[in-house]
C-alpha cells in the first residue's frame, strides 16, 4: 500500500523573490537561510562563476558551493556588461529583495546601488554585506573571515597559548545569519510601504558574540598587560564533584 506524500506548510517567507548576487560564504549562507524560510531565491552568477570554489579532484564534489547554495533557482548575468545591467535592473523592479557582497563601491559604480533601485522600487529590501561596512578608512578593503577573527578579537580568546583561529568560518557565517536576520525584520513590503537598507559587516558582528571576553581583554590591555588566552585544554577543566555527579544523574534518570 502506498503511502500519499505528506503536504509541507509554505515558509513563512513563501511569496518573496530573493536576488541573490553573493559569492564565497557569508553572502550565500545568508540567502540559503532565506530559502529555507520559503523565499523564492534567485542566484545571479557571472560568466565565470565561483562554482569552482572548494571543487575536489578533476571538478568534482564542489562540497562547498552545494553546502550554501540548496532551495535556489539560478542564472547566468553578467553584471559588467550594459546589457546585463539593464537585464538586473528589470529583475530587480519585480523583487522584494536584493542581496549582494561587493565592496560597498562595486553596486554603485555599476548603477545598481540601493538609492537607484529603490528609487524604481521603493518597496525593495537591499541587504550589504562586507567586511568593514560602508563608511571608515578601511571600507573599501575586501575582507574575509581570518581578517575578521583577528581584527575583533576572536582569535585571542580562542586557544591555550597564542591566538588561534576557530576551526570553521564562523565570522562568515553569523555575518550570514545577522544578515539573514536584518531581512526578516525590515518592514514588510507586502503589507506596508517597506523598503529598507539592512548592512552587516564583519568584525562587529564577531564582536556581538564576545562581548564579555573582549571587554576583559580591552580592560587588560588599557592596563598594559598581555591579555591571556581564554581557551583551556580539555584536561585542565574541573571535573565535577561525586556528589554532584551523582545529583546529575539522577537528574538525567527522571528526564
Amino acid at each position: 500500500m502506498s503511502s500519499s506524500p505528506v503536504p509541507v506548510a509554505p515558509g513563512p517567507l513563501h511569496g518573496i523573490r530573493v536576488l541573490d548576487l553573493t559569492r564565497y560564504l557569508a553572502g550565500p549562507y545568508c540567502t540559503m537561510l532565506l530559502g529555507d524560510m520559503g523565499a523564492d531565491v534567485v542566484k545571479l552568477e557571472p560568466p565565470d562563476g565561483t562554482r569552482d570554489f572548494g571543487s575536489g579532484a578533476e571538478g568534482r564534489a564542489n562540497y562547498f558551493y552545494l553546502s550554501v547554495n540548496r532551495n535556489k533557482r539560478s542564472a547566468t548575468l553578467d553584471l559588467q556588461q550594459p546589457d546585463g545591467r539593464a537585464a538586473f535592473l528589470r529583475l530587480a523592479d519585480r523583487a522584494d529583495v536584493v542581496v549582494e557582497n561587493f565592496r560597498p563601491n562595486v553596486m554603485p559604480g555599476w548603477g545598481l546601488g540601493a538609492a537607484a533601485l529603490r528609487a524604481r522600487n521603493p518597496r525593495l529590501i537591499y541587504c550589504n554585506i562586507s567586511g568593514f561596512g560602508a563608511t571608515g578608512p578601511y571600507a573599501q578593503r575586501p575582507g574575509f573571515d581570518q581578517i575578521a577573527q583577528g581584527m575583533s578579537g576572536l582569535m585571542s580568546v580562542t586557544g591555550t597559548e597564542q591566538p588561534t583561529r576557530v576551526g570553521i568560518a564562523i565570522g562568515d557565517i553569523l555575518a550570514g545569519i545577522f544578515a539573514a536576520h536584518g531581512i526578516g525584520l525590515a518592514p514588510d513590503q507586502r503589507r506596508g510601504p517597506g523598503g529598507d537598507h539592512v548592512a552587516a559587516r564583519g568584525p562587529r558582528r564577531r564582536a556581538e558574540l564576545e562581548r564579555g571576553d573582549l571587554l576583559r581583554h580591552r580592560l587588560a590591555a588599557t592596563a598594559g598587560r598581555q591579555p591571556p588566552s581564554a581557551g583551556r585544554p580539555l584536561w585542565r577543566v574541573p571535573r565535577p564533584r561525586p556528589r554532584l555527579q551523582h545529583r546529575l544523574r539522577q537528574r538525567a534518570a527522571v528526564a
